[in-house]
Formats: C-alpha cells, structure tokens, sequence
C-alpha cells in the first residue's frame, strides 16, 4: 500500500478527535478553545469578523455575505458546519476549498497547541474546536481582509465564540426551537444563547422575530453597549415576486430594486436583506463603494448544496433540502408549494435523532403521495452521528392516515429514483443529503454531471 499523504494522515487525526469526544460526557464550555487559541496567539482576532448565528438561515446567509463581499474585490474567509462533500468546506477563502497540502500543512502547526491542551486538560479538544482553531488560523496565514464565521450549536459556548474585537458584526437569523436539550426549553432561552455573540461596543443585525426572541436580543445589545439594527422584514425588502424569485431592497446608503436571487424561497430573499444590510454596514464603516453590477450578479448566480437544490435525472426533477427542524421545514414546503403548485412529490426522509420529525412530518403529509423512510450513521462530523429509527416514524405516519409508506436502505434510494416518475423531494437532515452525495453512485454522476 502507498504511504499516505500528510492530507490523509490530518485527516485521520481530526477524526479520531470526534471518536475520543464521543466517548466522554460533553461538556459544553470555552475552556479548550480558548486555551488552544492562546497557545496559537489568538489568530481568531487577526482578521475584521462577520459572526452569525441563528435557528434557521446562518448557512445561506453567512454564504451570502461571504460572497458579497468577494463580489467587492476583498479576499474572504468563510467558515460553515457541517460539511456535505469535503471537510475542506469548513475552511473556505474565496469561494473555493483550500488546497489539501495548506490543509496539512496548517493542520500540523497547530497540532503541537492540541497536544499540549490534550495533556493539560480533563477534556479532549473536540473535532469541531479543533476544526474551529485551524480555519481561524488558516485565515491569519492567507491574510483574508474578513472572516465570516457561522456558529456550529448555540453561541454563547460555541467555539466559534471566541472573538474578542469590538469590531466584529453579528448577524442572528431566525430563532426557533431547535437542540432543546443543550439550548433550553424555551424560545427566550434559545435566544440567549444565539445573543450570547454579540460583543460590547459592536453591531448587531437582526429581523423580525416572535417577541420572546426580539426582547432577549433587545436586551443583550442594550447591556453590551451595542448598536441594534434591526430589519423588519419584509417591509425592507417590498415589491417581493416569489415566483420571479425577484425582490426590492433599501437600506442605509444601498437600494437595489429587481435583485434576482439564485436561492429560492421567501425566507432566503429574508436572509439575503440580511447579507446585504451586513455588506453596507461594513462599506460604510470600512470606507468602500458598494458596486451594484457586481451585487446583482453575485446574488443572480448563487447556489448552496442542499438548500432548496434543483438537480435532474434523465428529465425527472430531484429537489433536494436539508431542513431539519419544524420552522426550516415549513420554510422549505411553503418554497416548493410557491414553485409546484397543486403538486404531489415522492418523499425520501431520514431525520437526525433528537430531532422533531412528528412536527415535520405534519407538515410534509399534505405534499406527499409517497414516503420512503431511510437512515444514515456518519462518523467524521461534529460528533458521531445516527439517524431516528425510521420503523417508528413509519408506525407514526401510519397513525397519520398516511398509507403510502415504505422503509428502505439508502443504497436502495437511486434505483427507486430512477424508476419513479414523480417528481422527487429528499429532506429530513444535511446528514442524509451528506450521506447520498458522498456514498451513492448516482447522486456522484449527477453533481458532476448536472444535464445527466
């Protein structure tokens, strides 16, 4: 066998820190982070920051700044979680993975500083603090202007929360209730957590949200010495055509009319009113103009995998979304009802344990003529990650006066595709696009070969 690669040996590396955190009891804190980040001198205060958290939309949304900002002229650090096709995703400059020898290269600096916090600490340094460390100083090294940062789980704990520059921007998208069991019961405990990045003497950009969230946003910025803009969507954003996918927008000094956007939905043209307000804070406060041609182009010709994503397979469609919880799903099916109307779609669903599928599944009833329940079990990510046993989710639709429904492994999902003649909707969990993308032949030849 060929010696590995320095890439493959990184690799193996990281992933065995997701096999050692998930053999202790988590313990959510800033402790290791913030000791691997001071042993590296702090990369993570290197580079002007935009940190986003939320329920729903940080990914499209810190995707949407990032490229904004590239759209500008400025080299920008992107930071996402999870990943669906390449760890390299989490660290991205530019819009494009870093290469797999800056990967290892970066990956062995900073595993001298894992070492030492390994031996000092109780805990181990976990897969996502370890990630964390190297996409920040990954961004010191390529000298990136700005970093767009998406938290993994909450805020106030999470590891990306670890930036101390009153200079950083933060942006919350919609708050809902999600991860109940770390974040808390409530909306108003939830929304603590998302407000627990906005720093003193910063900038907070938010939109609307039900009043127990607004009121703990409110109340955080007030107490960090923070500014608060906040957008009320979407009288921001008027003359909104779903269909067109086409929306009006006026903020500060940035009025743009007629934007077209290449991600579909209301919610996402909600969570561009946001990336566009994060981009004209930032030209003012950095002293640069705005050039609009590049803006509308920009938002025209952006794509994210797994969000309301459009794929075709010898003429069937195959729309493919990762909502994973009761407020992205409704935002999804509103999209696809607005896209299909008086359409019924051949359901694939696996749902991420812990996750609240009878809440999703009320929702997707109505759309589907069948469902096909699937399941995936990943390591490499986060954590270690399983699937709801989709025999009881079975047993509950059934209870739901829903017939047409049948449990299959996921190897079985491309040969029922490609025999069925409805159209086709995959959704439930990232993990699960993640888990089709990466280990099915079919799903390989149709990324790389979008007109297959």
């Amino acid at each position: 066998m060929a010696n590995k690669t320095q890439y493959q040996k990184a690799i193996e590396i990281i992933h065995g820190y997701v096999t050692d955190a998930s053999r202790k009891t988590v313990k959510y804190n800033l402790n290791n982070i913030n000791a691997l980040l001071g042993l590296l001198n702090n990369p993570q205060d290197s580079f002007k920051t935009i940190h986003v958290a939320g329920t729903s939309g940080k990914g499209s949304t810190t995707l949407m700044i990032s490229s904004l900002l590239k759209s500008q002229g400025f080299k920008v650090g992107l930071t996402q979680s999870p990943h669906m096709l390449d760890i390299r995703e989490r660290i991205i400059i530019n819009g494009r993975l870093i290469s797999k020898s800056k990967f290892a290269k970066y990956f062995f600096k900073i595993k001298p500083a894992i070492d030492q916090v390994n031996q000092s600490n109780k805990s181990s340094v976990s897969f996502f603090e370890a990630i964390t460390a190297l996409a920040f100083y990954t961004f010191r090294e390529e000298k990136i202007d700005y970093g767009i940062i998406e938290t993994g789980l909450g805020g106030t704990l999470d590891a990306t929360n670890t930036i101390h520059r009153s200079d950083k921007i933060s942006v919350i998208t919609k708050i809902g209730l999600d991860h109940m069991n770390i974040l808390g019961n409530t909306l108003a405990e939830i929304a603590a957590q998302k407000a627990g990045i906005i720093n003193k003497s910063s900038i907070c950009i938010t939109y609307e949200q039900d009043n127990e969230a607004s009121r703990v946003i409110r109340n955080r910025c007030s107490e960090q010495n923070t500014k608060l803009i906040y957008i009320k969507a979407p009288n921001n954003y008027s003359n909104t055509n779903v269909k067109e996918k086409s929306f009006d927008y006026e903020y500060g000094s940035l009025a743009l009319k007629s934007i077209k956007l290449g991600l579909i939905g209301l919610h996402q043209m909600q969570n561009c009113a946001l990336a566009l307000t994060a981009l004209d804070v930032v030209s003012q406060r950095d002293q640069f103009t705005i050039n609009s041609p590049k803006t509308y182009r920009c938002l025209k010709n952006i794509t994210f995998h797994g969000r309301f994503e459009k794929l075709t397979y010898k003429r069937n469609t195959i729309i493919v979304d990762g909502a994973h919880n009761p407020q992205k799903m409704q935002a999804f099916l509103t999209a696809l009802k607005d896209n299909y109307l008086k359409e019924k779609f051949t359901f694939f669903l696996a749902f991420k344990q812990g996750k609240d599928y009878s809440g999703m599944l009320k929702r997707i009833i109505p759309l589907a003529d069948r469902i096909y329940l699937s399941s995936f079990n990943l390591e490499g990510y986060d954590s270690k990650v399983s699937s709801e046993n989709p025999d009881i989710i079975k047993t509950l639709i059934e209870n739901l006066n829903m017939s047409s429904v049948k449990v299959v492994k996921s190897e079985e999902i491309p040969d029922i595709i490609i025999a069925s003649k409805n159209k086709i909707v995959i959704t439930g969990s990232l993990y699960f696009i993640s888990d089709l993308y990466t280990n099915s032949e079919l799903f390989r030849n149709i990324l790389t070969n979008p007109k297959a």
